[in-house]
């Protein structure tokens, strides 16, 4: 019996969103872990979808300057870091905050290489994914055709 088609594109899209979550733990952006916990996989009928916290585009491509972050987030993402092995004053949330609004950040930086998402979903891979997709759907029509 064949597998159904759905399951099979279900697959494909979870090892997806696992490779983004890998791909921000191996360049080492973890903080409190929320990016990991929040990059979802949902599927709904035939429609499937990837989605990430609103500041993975600031995480891939760096921040305008322009206003400043909150300074509650600024103090909470020094917490995790500091959690994590860093050693940031807490006194520091205030300059960095100053800094992010008047400088932006600019990715890549030293501290992020940048192509969280983009050095996983890239050209090659939505062409593969497309490539197995169609796959999956033909050899689903082929079994269909063959039921008797």
């Amino acid at each position: 019996m064949a597998r159904n088609p759905i399951t099979q594109i279900e697959v494909l899209l979870t090892k997806l969103r696992d490779d983004i979550e890998q791909s921000y733990i191996q360049k080492g952006l973890i903080a409190s872990g929320n990016f990991g916990r929040e990059l979802k996989l949902t599927v709904s009928g035939n429609n499937a979808k990837i989605t990430a916290p609103r500041y993975v585009g600031a995480m891939e491509g760096g921040r305008a300057p322009g206003r400043r972050p909150p300074l509650s987030v600024i103090k909470r993402w020094i917490e995790d870091k500091n959690r994590r092995g860093a050693n940031i004053p807490i006194e520091a949330a205030y300059p960095i905050a100053k800094m992010i609004g008047e400088e932006g950040i600019k990715v890549p930086n030293d501290h992020n290489p940048g192509g969280v998402v983009s050095d996983v979903l890239n050209p090659a891979r939505v062409l593969s994914l497309q490539n197995d997709i169609i796959t999956i759907i033909r050899y689903a029509i082929i079994d269909t055709l063959n039921i008797k």
